[in-house]
């Protein structure tokens, strides 16, 4: 051992006995997985905790997410990573390489690669269901959770239509085309004109021209945002299938927080099945909230967040029955 790291140590030793991700890792990075694909992790914040962040989709990258965590950011740090298929963790767009099994095993490579013995997971939209499914299968390794709006346990059939229950059929017709000239003409400027439209549907009110200027973060980091989610997102959710997934998590005797918007696209019902499934949960709902509950109503969200990082229950939080047949 060099003498400064042996030093370092000895410090670290005096100070408390406990080394953070902060004093062993690198701020931004690569992990190359077993099939050659190269995840790309960032550290945001200096906190002496650490939140692996999981983005949505399946396809969106952590840039859409991480930019609107900024009050967490200031007390904690926080790890963020392009799941496969995005951003720049770059792989072929195949169903060989884009599946749930390997979204689950890029996960456990990267906690295991940064030196993480219990995670804490903040995972959003999709990225909370694959916390749900990561924490039923790696149990040991898992601290506790935060879902925020999760994604539902079995397929949910009125996402898409409710996603765009707010258009009338001409702006349906605009907004499909602007999909189309996203995927086949990619570039920064083609995927901001759809999403511009599209995201009113994740709003609590579509008609809220405010909430994009609200939100810090960025769906179109990079050209081609739209082909690749729409390919990480069919063959992820192939993969998935139609299985309730709350059957898993009953033997996940960690703390879930699960916060959910009222007026999501995605039922909040969905959150409150997780919420009964896993044994020590409690539901958060948000009021004039949709799928983004930390954009629309950040100082509620964020101080029940903290709350729960302290060890105790949001005084609105709740405690869902589970439901016997």
């Amino acid at each position: 051992m060099k003498w400064s790291n042996a030093l370092f140590l000895a410090v670290n030793l005096l100070c408390g006995g406990r080394l953070t991700l902060e004093a062993q890792a690198p701020r931004e990075g690569f992990v190359t997985t077993a099939d050659s694909v190269r995840l790309y992790y960032r550290a945001f914040g200096r906190g002496p905790d650490t939140i692996v962040v999981l983005h949505g989709g399946p396809g969106m990258t952590m840039d859409y997410l991480v930019p609107d965590l900024a009050p967490l950011r200031a007390r904690h740090t926080l790890i963020a990573y392009d799941q496969r298929g995005s951003g720049k963790s770059v792989a072929p767009l195949d169903s060989a390489h884009i599946s749930l099994s390997n979204h689950l095993a890029d996960l456990e490579l990267l906690r295991r690669r940064l030196g993480i013995s219990r995670l804490t997971i903040l995972g959003h939209s999709w990225g909370g269901k694959l916390a749900a499914i990561y924490a039923a299968r790696h149990s040991n390794v898992v601290a506790r959770l935060i879902l925020l709006d999760p994604g539902a346990p079995r397929p949910e059939p009125s996402f898409g239509p409710r996603l765009l229950a707010w258009a009338d059929s001409a702006e349906r017709v605009q907004i499909a085309q602007l999909r189309q000239a996203a995927h086949d003409s990619p570039g920064v400027p083609s995927c901001r004109a759809f999403w511009r439209e599209y995201i009113r549907g994740y709003w609590a009110d579509p008609a809220d021209s405010i909430g994009l200027t609200r939100m810090q973060g960025d769906i179109c980091a990079y050209p081609t945002a739209i082909r690749d989610m729409d390919a990480v997102g069919q063959f992820t959710l192939r993969s998935v299938g139609a299985a309730d997934y709350s059957q898993d998590v009953r033997a996940v005797r960690v703390p879930v927080l699960i916060v959910a918007g009222r007026n999501s696209p995605m039922p909040w019902e969905n959150a409150e099945t997780w919420a009964a499934a896993f044994p020590d949960a409690r539901l958060l709902v948000v009021d004039r909230s949709g799928h983004l509950p930390h954009v629309e109503q950040p100082s509620l969200v964020f101080d029940a967040i903290e709350t729960f990082l302290k060890g105790q229950w949001p005084v609105a939080a709740r405690k869902v029955e589970r439901r016997v047949p």
